[in-house]
């Protein structure tokens, strides 16, 4: 359905809903979770499982999870994307209560027309996608998702003292909004981003 639609119309009528999880059949919340994990770990992809080791009643380890991992985007463009990501949980940003957990968080909120409400969200350790709605549009339903990543995170084990990985190929610049080239005297609205070496403006 979303190559006909692309090809009948254009890429950006589908390109901002599958960004956000939508897809004519479907995306589970845990593929959610599975996906945006690799905003965190440097753009590997880890297959998802829910247990990571079996002991036997000596102790003894008898089973030991060997997930799946691949690489899937650039190192690079996991550190862009996690930055931006960050930015939706700082003050002011359509996440920001996400980050009441009290560690650095990352993550993406997503509502449709009062039915569907979504947070994703990521932090060094873990990766937790949070939806909830309703079956008939509600102009009133509040997203809280992510709230209530914020409580699942509370409780559960984590080092608050870890961060998100460092990348030495990407640096901050300013650049102009208007152009989107690097600052110039002309410029009028100047914005920060984040650039990889090879392809700064």
């Amino acid at each position: 359905k979303e190559r006909e639609i692309a090809q009948n119309y254009s890429d950006e009528e589908i390109l901002a809903n599958v960004a956000l999880g939508y897809l004519r059949g479907g995306v589970t919340v845990s593929e959610m979770a599975a996906c945006y994990q690799i905003f965190a770990a440097e753009g590997i992809y880890t297959g998802l499982y829910s247990v990571t080791g079996i002991y036997d009643q000596s102790g003894d380890k008898i089973y030991q999870v060997k997930p799946e991992k691949k690489r899937v985007i650039s190192t690079e463009t996991a550190f862009i994307m996690n930055k931006l990501l960050q930015k939706v949980t700082e003050p002011g940003g359509t996440g920001e209560n996400a980050a009441e957990c009290g560690i650095m968080v990352a993550g993406k909120t997503g509502t449709t027309t009062g039915s569907d409400n979504w947070f994703v969200g990521v932090s060094p350790e873990f990766s937790c996608a949070v939806w909830h709605g309703t079956d008939q549009s509600s102009p009133s339903l509040k997203n809280t998702a992510p709230e209530i990543f914020s409580e699942i995170i509370k409780n559960i084990t984590v080092r608050p003292e870890k961060s998100f990985p460092l990348c030495e190929n990407v640096i901050q610049k300013a650049y102009c909004a208007e152009t989107g080239k690097l600052l110039s005297e002309d410029c009028k609205k100047m914005e920060v981003g984040w650039f990889a070496v090879g392809n700064i403006p």
